[in-house]
């Protein structure tokens, strides 16, 4: 009876020991709302868990938990808004003591809406044809920088007015959180003989429409210094940068250059860093006179000249970028040369409508960790012939094989997206942030326009003429005068939509001919005259949503379902015209 009873006591017991890690709790639930884009998901079990070998992953992508005693964590940071995520847990990723496999779990969840903005005016205004100014308004670069406060966390918006400024600047480390918005990208022009022209150490950083330039002489001067682009996560959107050799010198941790334009000679894009180059146009100047006369260095163009540390496993990325340049400079450049260190350049996608020496790379300092490319194709988008490419640089006198290959293979080429250049364990989106903004519909009663409330948006700019007339956080503005007039939203970090233009005309201009329209509602349908071809009309309900969209010809009627008050905006050769409408 004794052994009987043994041999049961140690059957439960071996089936108990044996038996699988059960899932007790989850936390946030499946099918939770509004989850945060940062935090964690807790698995509960009912025993001590450790970690097998399948791999879990949240909406496709690799994640590791963190197991302590009888809990699995999955840390998360950086999701998107408003998005629907699955986390996988396949069975034999969480294994109990003895190596018993949980069977596996899914949990779905929903993250939380983008919040809202606080509307504001711009912290300072840069105007060099400023009457007065003060605490919000000066006529230089460097009252900016001066007004900025030290370490702030909230975010500083500086407008700077078209204008040339003669200034060299230095935004320091403390400085952090400015954005930076120019009247135009041609317009405002930041430049100096001083080498560098600007340095800009500040962390969270944002230009967009402006342009850097260095002033030296190329022809009597070696360096052509725009810019040191240090810092951390700092963005360019549509900048210039205008120089000869190093143009531009970049450093710190993570940057993003979207739809940027970088002119120069010799190793204009160099320096360090992890640094994402996105749809950005790249232009080889003309050889200048020192580089024709001088017997100390390669006379040809060349582009990138890394010097990056061995933990920046990027480098200098460029996405979809386009090679251009003065002709002379075709077949006769380099995409890039080893400055310093572990120099890293890859280029992926690009379209080269001048071409560089077949071989593609040259020599200078150390060896490349990577210089390589994928995908590049001409002017007319054919292959580019990368089979002379190589990975061969001398060193020490002495002639180096580099161990990679200077043509990436598909699979190799897909890794280099912005996320994993950029994302980094904060989960970084510089595209986020650069995303076009919504612009705004913009009506005209009398001299007033009014526009609809654009999300997530700080203030309103109102041009008239296509230049700066003034800021408001209304939706509504008085105008002046007679004239054309551009309504744009500027979002939270600074980046400004498509202007919508309106013409504030003389009423009795628009009773001529050739530009007058009449219109009415009957019966749901929208009866218009157009005396002039090719009139484009558009419907637009209070929310800016089109809800029409139609070339006109003559008389021409509309059937419309929606009700109540609309914006019906008219475009051909002579102007624009947008006015409310009311369907009953």
């Amino acid at each position: 009876m004794k052994i009987r009873i043994l041999l049961t006591l140690f059957l439960v017991s071996a089936f108990t020991l044996s038996a699988a890690p059960n899932l007790v709790k989850v936390m946030p639930a499946s099918g939770s709302e509004n989850v945060g884009i940062a935090g964690s998901i807790v698995l509960m079990f009912d025993k001590e868990v450790v970690a097998g070998e399948a791999v879990c992953s949240l909406n496709g992508e690799k994640i590791v938990p963190t197991l302590i005693s009888k809990v699995a964590k999955f840390e998360y940071a950086g999701l998107r808004y408003s998005t629907d995520y699955l986390l996988e847990v396949p069975a034999g990723a969480i294994l109990d003591k003895s190596g018993e496999a949980f069977a596996g779990t899914t949990v779905k969840f929903t993250t939380e809406a983008r919040p809202e903005v606080t509307p504001k005016l711009f912290d300072f205004v840069v105007d060099p044809n400023a009457v007065q100014t003060g605490a919000k308004v000066g006529k230089t670069i460097q009252s900016a920088f001066k007004a900025i406060p030290e370490k702030s966390a909230k975010r500083f918006y500086v407008f700077i007015k078209n204008g040339v400024y003669n200034e060299r600047l230095t935004l320091p480390n403390t400085k952090q959180n400015v954005t930076f918005i120019g009247e135009s990208r041609d317009g405002v022009i930041i430049q100096n003989s001083g080498n560098p022209a600007v340095e800009i150490y500040g962390k969270h950083i944002y230009f967009e429409n402006l342009t850097f330039k260095a002033t030296n002489n190329p022809d009597v001067t070696q360096y052509n210094i725009a810019i040191y682009a240090e810092g951390e996560q700092n963005i360019y959107k549509n900048v210039r940068f205008l120089g000869h050799q190093d143009t531009q010198r970049t450093g710190g941790d993570r940057h993003y250059m979207k739809d940027c334009e970088i002119h120069g000679t010799i190793d204009f894009i160099y320096g360090s860093g992890n640094v994402f180059y996105d749809e950005c146009y790249i232009y080889l100047e003309k050889r200048n006179k020192m580089m024709l006369e001088s017997t100390t260095w390669d006379t040809a163009c060349v582009i990138a000249a890394g010097s990056h540390n061995i933990t920046e496993v990027w480098g200098h990325v460029f996405n979809h970028c386009t090679i251009d340049g003065d002709p002379t400079n075709d077949n006769r450049y380099s995409l890039g040369r080893p400055w310093h260190n572990c120099a890293r350049a890859v280029y992926i996608n690009t379209v080269m409508k001048i071409k560089p020496f077949a071989f593609g790379w040259t020599s200078m300092g150390n060896p490349p960790t990577l210089y390589t490319e994928y995908g590049s194709v001409d002017a007319q988008g054919n292959p580019i012939d990368l089979s002379q490419r190589h990975n061969k640089y001398l060193y020490n006198d002495s002639l180096y094989v580099c161990d990679f290959s200077p043509v990436l293979t598909a699979e190799e080429a897909a890794k280099y997206t912005l996320r994993n250049v950029l994302a980094g364990s904060d989960a970084w989106h510089p595209d986020e942030i650069c995303a076009t903004h919504t612009a705004p519909v913009v009506a005209l009663d009398a001299a007033t326009l009014t526009w609809n409330a654009v999300p997530y948006t700080i203030c309103y700019v109102i041009r008239s003429q296509g230049k700066f007339l003034d800021a408001t956080t209304d939706c509504q503005y008085q105008l002046p005068a007679y004239g054309e007039y551009s309504v744009e939203a500027i979002g939270e970090y600074g980046f400004s939509s498509e202007p919508t233009k309106v013409l504030y005309a003389d009423p009795a201009a628009l009773t001529q001919p050739s530009a007058a329209y009449t219109y009415k509602v009957d019966a749901g349908m929208l009866h218009v005259e157009s005396f002039l071809p090719n009139t484009s009309l558009k419907l637009f309900d209070m929310t800016g949503k089109c809800v029409l969209s139609q070339q006109m010809a003559g008389k021409t009627v509309f059937p419309i379902n929606e009700q109540g008050l609309l914006l019906m905006q008219l475009e051909n050769a002579q102007g624009r015209w947008v006015e409310k409408i009311r369907l009953q």
